[in-house]
């Protein structure tokens, strides 16, 4: 398992009771830290839960010096809603990991509007049987003008983030398909 292989000191859920054999902790809106000059905050869920478990996701943003990436996991609309209610400017993002897959119970036209991003990367297989990501949710990607990439079509995506730029590395486009390789 990856726990097994990586060293961690603290691990934060929003289902802690899933993982009690690593003493998990409740992720919160507010919880903050700093490692290596990069901050991270929690700004969802809040600590009074909502009623769909999808909403509870831990949302996690990221900032660099020059750059910021927003994690949603599966959240949904009153997720959305409670983020554009309760984050403010903390919304704004340059990354944005689309929510629930692109799902078109996520990704709301308002809440794309306050992330604004310029890159949204969909965790999704395609095609899939729960038909993510939406194509009414690409449209509206489409038309923030953010250039997106979808998991299943482009392999692990790697971002660098430095101090001067940003870097995006897909996974096929730098590898190929396992069958194609010469090695």
């Amino acid at each position: 398992s990856v726990m097994a292989t990586i060293p961690t000191q603290q691990v934060l859920s929003s289902a802690p009771k899933q993982l009690a054999a690593y003493d998990a902790q409740m992720c919160y809106a507010g919880y903050a830290w700093q490692w290596d000059q990069v901050s991270f905050q929690f700004l969802s869920p809040p600590i009074h839960l909502f009623q769909n478990e999808n909403d509870n996701s831990c949302v996690l943003r990221i900032d660099t010096d020059k750059s910021s990436v927003l994690l949603t996991g599966d959240i949904e609309k009153t997720a959305e809603d409670y983020l554009i209610q309760n984050a403010g400017e903390s919304l704004a993002a340059d990354i944005l990991i689309a929510p629930h897959h692109g799902s078109k119970t996520s990704s709301s036209a308002e809440f794309l509007a306050r992330v604004n991003p310029d890159i949204i990367l969909i965790p999704a297989d395609t095609p899939n049987r729960f038909g993510f990501p939406h194509a009414e949710v690409i449209a509206r990607y489409k038309k923030l003008a953010a250039k997106y990439y979808i998991s299943g079509q482009t392999g692990a995506i790697s971002i660098k983030l430095g101090k001067a730029s940003r870097q995006l590395e897909s996974y096929r486009e730098v590898h190929g398909h396992y069958w194609n390789r010469q090695d």
